[in-house]
């Protein structure tokens, strides 16, 4: 090749010719013309599909359409069924490997497919069996066999004998990091965080420039709360590779962990340095500002991610919130509607207007409100305290017991609601009432009276008969 034909070669742009290609062949379709494609030709349109325009559905097409010209190809039925496994047809995708292996009943590519459909109909001893003839028969590809067991076994419901498969594939090939992760995934499921970073620190001794390890060591140290460690992983990782954003991203939420809002804010701009237009990241700025109680950047950030992401409910709810906590009440509400527009069974978005509506004395909005949010998420203890705290401070006593009675109807077995009641009773005058559900509580679970004691606050101190049935079921 002289340096015209190399220059040319550079400079031809394939994407192009095969898109053409592709309409061409649309084309004569849809006139009812039966182009002849020669393999060479299937496998560039296939490519094409399948890899640039991302239109599986026109690869099925395809391949159903060179069928009809090689009935007799197997790799033609291995391609359909990869296709109709990935589209959920799992029927159909075992009919068409079967086929494909009756023409070439050898082929490991083959088998392996098989494999993948057997599990998906959750036959996984006759997908083991295949399997483990493999590896007695094939020299090679050892690594790829166990990697399948692994998830075999994994899916089966037996993560500690998928660890040892895919310890086995990692120890063959070490660049088989998806190994790792689906290592680390079954030590999670077995509640064994700390194995998992034990493996993965053993692979950075032996791989130290693996940046996606580094990630995942620093998330597992995320997962066990040893928040400092997860940085000090992700500055590792942000080292070998700059521009790696998630690395910023995992850092800065580590940092939020441990209340370093300001160095999660620093964090955060080198990320949208690499990408302005991530709103994951406005987000947890608005919430890094509202940390170090700069409100107004708080919310303008939270915006910014919004602009980005306007259907994120979390994003309007936390702007809500932030406003609530500012007595913006109006405001408030007006954000927590917004979230409801996205999700309207979002509990906390009701929780939230029923708190502004009773702040801005609309108590009629206020119990609409509440009725949703009882419906969602009654069995919420912290919910039916803070309705509960928030009409004592409006001086309300008797609407705190009855949203507390609402709440003992629908939690019968809930001590700490008969505490509460026996408190907010007390508070307003009926002790006998209040020693009442003090007892119920007691019976149903004695370690969580000091619910009561913390709603009587100083009044404790001179209600000798609370403290002698307290003391009465000590023991």
């Amino acid at each position: 090749m002289d340096y015209k034909d190399y220059e040319a070669f550079e400079n031809y742009d394939f994407e192009a010719d095969a898109r053409e290609k592709a309409r061409q062949f649309e084309e004569m379709l849809q006139q009812d013309q039966k182009p002849f494609l020669d393999p060479s030709a299937i496998e560039d349109l296939f490519s094409y599909y399948l890899f640039q325009s991302m239109e599986s559905d026109k690869a099925l097409m395809l391949i159903s359409y060179a069928l009809d010209q090689f009935p007799l190809n197997s790799d033609l039925y291995y391609k359909k069924s990869m296709l109709l496994h990935d589209a959920g047809k799992i029927s159909e995708a075992h009919i068409n490997i079967e086929k494909a292996l009756e023409i070439s009943p050898v082929d490991m590519d083959y088998q392996l497919q098989m494999v993948n459909v057997l599990n998906s109909m959750d036959k996984f001893q006759q997908a083991l069996e295949i399997l483990g003839s493999l590896l007695d028969s094939n020299l090679d590809r050892h690594e790829e066999i166990y990697f399948f067991m692994g998830t075999i076994y994994s899916d089966k419901g037996d993560p500690e004998k998928a660890i040892g498969c895919y310890r086995k594939a990692l120890v063959l090939d070490p660049e088989l990091i998806e190994a790792l992760q689906e290592m680390v995934f079954c030590f999670e499921r077995c509640n064994r965080s700390e194995d998992a970073i034990i493996e993965v620190e053993r692979y950075l001794d032996e791989n130290p420039y693996e940046t996606a390890v580094w990630l995942q060591l620093g998330v597992q140290y995320m997962r066990v709360g040893h928040f400092e460690k997860a940085i000090e992983a992700f500055d590792y990782c942000i080292a070998i590779d700059s521009q790696i954003t998630l690395s910023y991203a995992q850092k800065a939420n580590a940092l939020v962990e441990i209340g370093k809002y300001r160095e999660a804010i620093s964090c955060l701009f080198e990320l949208l340095k690499y990408d302005s237009n991530d709103a994951n990241a406005y987000f947890l700025l608005g919430e890094c500002f509202e940390g170090v109680g700069i409100i107004e950047d708080a919310l303008r950030y939270y915006h910014k991610g919004l602009g980005i992401q306007a259907d994120y409910t979390e994003g309007w709810y936390n702007i809500g919130y932030l406003l609530e906590r500012e007595d913006r009440f109006k405001e408030a509400c007006f954000y927590y509607r917004k979230a409801l527009a996205l999700d309207a069974v979002h509990a906390e978005s009701w929780i939230g207007i029923t708190n502004c509506e009773i702040q801005l004395g609309n108590e009629k909005s206020a119990m609409e409100a509440l009725e949703e949010a009882i419906d969602l998420n009654y069995d919420d203890f912290d919910m039916w305290a803070e309705w509960a705290y928030l009409f004592k401070k409006l001086n309300r006593l008797d609407a705190a017991l009855l949203v507390l009675e609402k709440g003992l109807d629908l939690n019968k077995d809930m001590a700490e609601l008969f505490y509460l009641m026996s408190g907010y009773s007390i508070l307003n005058g009926n002790i006998s009432g209040g020693l009442v559900y003090l007892e119920n509580g007691l019976l149903l679970n004695y370690k969580k009276h000091p619910v009561l004691l913390d709603v009587l606050g100083d009044k404790k101190q001179n209600l000798d008969l609370v403290h002698h049935l307290i003391e009465h079921y000590k023991n």
